[in-house]
Parts: structure tokens; C-alpha cells; sequence
């Protein structure tokens, strides 16, 4: 029964995104403070880019759940297309290399990641 599963391919691409997203999505939470500082911006500048992923994710949290909430709303491809935009915008960080511009990144990746 279970092997069955495997068969499936939409089972497979989910279990293949989580997967993914969970080896994946620790990065920018361990290495975002050492980017800020690497930059050159001050440690509590730096520290400012943990708590805004934080406070965005919280809010991203209840929006997303009221989003997913709405009856006509699928909830697999909300899902998807946040963690592809929010997977974009990680790629894209590298060319972020003022303070403000890592700001809108760790807010984008907060808001974005909630939804996983």
C-alpha cells in the first residue's frame, strides 16, 4: 500500500519539495547575520535582518492561513508558488548588497516562507 504511493507523481514532486525545502530553509536563518556583516553593516543592523524575517513570517503565517482558508483557494498551489517565489528571491539575495535591499530580501523570505 504504501509503495503504491511512490507511484504517484504528485505525491512524489511534494515529498521531493519538502524535502528540499527542509534542507534548504535553515540557510538564510544561519547565514544571513554573517552576511550583513560581511557587507559591512553593524551588528545590530545586522541582527535587524533576523528579526524582520521573524516579525514577516508571523504575519505571513496568518495571511497565508486565511488565504488558504478561502473555499476556492488551492491550498497545494498557493503552497508551491510561494516556496518557488520565496526560492527565487534566496537566488536573487546575492545581488542585495546595500542595507535597505537586504531588508526587502529578509522581509520577502519571511513573508514568503510562512507558508511552509
Amino acid at each position: 500500500m504504501i509503495c503504491r504511493l511512490f507511484l504517484d507523481s504528485v505525491f512524489v514532486l511534494i515529498a521531493v519539495s519538502v524535502l528540499l525545502t527542509g534542507i534548504g530553509y535553515v540557510v538564510p536563518y544561519v547565514f544571513l547575520p554573517n552576511r550583513g556583516l560581511r557587507l559591512g553593516f553593524d551588528s545590530n543592523q545586522s541582527s535587524w535582518l533576523i528579526s524582520v524575517v521573524g516579525i514577516s513570517n508571523t504575519v505571513g503565517r496568518f495571511v497565508f492561513g486565511f488565504i488558504a482558508s478561502i473555499k476556492h483557494v488551492n491550498s497545494l498551489m498557493l503552497y508551491s508558488t510561494m516556496i518557488i517565489i520565496c526560492g527565487i528571491c534566496s537566488v536573487l539575495s546575492v545581488l542585495l548588497t546595500t542595507f535597505p535591499l537586504q531588508m526587502c530580501y529578509a522581509l520577502c523570505f519571511g513573508f514568503l516562507s510562512s507558508k511552509s
